[in-house]
């Protein structure tokens, strides 16, 4: 991965926090509560209403918690899955064996029904 070091002031700071996008999963967290985050379903928007607010630290930590809340490392999808994996596999057949190993998805369809976009998850015996 290459990396850029640069020095930020507050209005760099400001600048990307404000380009960024925000994944949902992040709207509560009070940080980004204090700096006044909006988001737009109709529009599809982001905003933030309150980033004077914020120190220059809290700043930096709001665009971190923005670049790193689409990281998918253990996301909701695969902890969902792990609990429903524990739970079938509590209730396992003798006559049915469930096998050591899970995928489990989600499909995102537009308009028209058709699918647009498939996040799937694999889960493993031996992760659980």
């Amino acid at each position: 991965m290459n990396r850029l070091l640069t020095e930020s002031d507050r209005e760099d700071l400001e600048a990307m926090i404000k380009g960024s996008t925000l994944n949902y999963l992040e709207f509560n967290n009070p940080l980004v509560k204090k700096a006044g985050h909006n988001y737009s379903d109709q529009y599809g928007k982001t905003s933030w209403s309150n980033l004077n607010a914020l120190t220059v630290d809290e700043l930096w930590k709001l665009r971190i918690i923005c670049k790193d809340s689409w990281e998918m490392k253990d996301n909701a999808l695969k902890e969902y899955g792990k609990e429903y994996f524990k739970n079938l596999l509590k209730h396992e057949h003798p006559n049915m064996k469930l096998g050591n190993t899970l995928t489990i998805g989600i499909q995102f369809l537009n308009e028209e029904g058709e699918v647009e976009t498939t996040i799937t998850e694999i889960i493993k015996k031996e992760e659980l």
